[in-house]
């Protein structure tokens, strides 16, 4: 959609075409033909000029939304897929897979008048407030690129982020202390996290119930036992030994310890609590 909400415009890739609606009214003004396979399309700014990244051809189109008029298609590189505003009033197309930034002057004819090389495979583009920095997403890679616009050397610079890195959003203005508050609350979540996940166990009773706190709930959560249905001695060995052969690590008497433990049902009486609860046990405890 134009800025003003005047228009809205969608790329038919499989027609070559581009359909440009009022937005308004919803009606159809008109489809602009011999666009080859647009992909993205974007309003310039506050503009009606309208650019489509045309990937398979390598190259945008440029519509003028105002009049309905196909101004020109332009060559600029493999892979081109979105077209951008700059804040320095040039468009910046990424080039998926080519390696590079097209960077073109509007106000001289759509002229390209800079090559920015040695990116990875760029999809989306973000600047920073003063236009200074332009961030890149390195889709099918696993970093970002960090571009200082105000250089001509040594401008470039990889962050690693994580697997195929796609939307990016850039939030600026945030205070000293909200940042400070947002690093304290991600490790205490880390924390608190830990803790839920965490089992505590009960001191033994008898050496039955130590050989099944021992080895049986190194490899299952108490949940997993809990629900097993078996009833009695011949079901709980066919279990026991079923862990066994699964890598539970037991001699022949914990294996009949266990056996003799779970065939009394007396686990399911057991109080297995995570390092959180009972942390809320003792804050309740102490309001109390």
């Amino acid at each position: 959609m134009s800025n003003d909400g005047k228009y809205v415009a969608v790329s038919n890739t499989a027609d070559n075409e581009v359909a440009i609606y009022d937005a308004k009214s919803e009606k159809l003004l008109k489809k602009i033909g011999d666009i080859p396979k647009p992909v993205n399309v974007h309003f310039m700014g506050d503009t009606h000029d309208l650019v489509t990244g045309n990937r398979n051809d390598g190259s945008i189109s440029i519509i003028d939304a105002e009049k309905l008029k196909f101004i020109k298609t332009v060559k600029t590189g493999a892979g081109t897929n979105i077209p951008y505003l700059g804040p320095d009033g040039y468009w910046y197309t990424s080039q998926n897979g080519a390696g590079f930034l097209t960077v073109l002057d509007p106000e001289d004819n759509y002229k390209i008048v800079r090559k920015i090389w040695g990116v990875q495979n760029i999809h989306w583009l973000a600047w920073s407030p003063d236009g200074s920095m332009m961030f890149g997403s390195n889709w099918g890679d696993k970093t970002l690129t960090k571009i200082d616009l105000t250089k001509k050397k040594d401008f470039r610079q990889t962050i690693p982020v994580g697997l195929n890195p796609n939307g990016i959003a850039i939030k600026t203005n945030v205070p000293k202390d909200q940042i400070l508050a947002y690093q304290k609350g991600n490790e205490e979540e880390a924390n608190r996290i830990k803790k839920a996940s965490t089992l505590v166990f009960p001191e033994a009773k008898d050496v039955n119930e130590e050989a099944f706190l021992g080895t049986c709930l190194q490899c299952h959560d108490i949940g997993r036992i809990m629900k097993n249905s078996s009833k009695g001695a011949e079901q709980w060995t066919s279990v026991v030994d079923r862990m066994a052969g699964n890598g539970a690590k037991m001699t022949d008497e914990q294996r009949q310890q266990i056996i003799d433990y779970l065939a009394t049902d007396e686990h399911k009486a057991l109080k297995i609590q995570t390092e959180l609860e009972l942390e809320i046990a003792e804050q309740n405890k102490d309001k109390e």
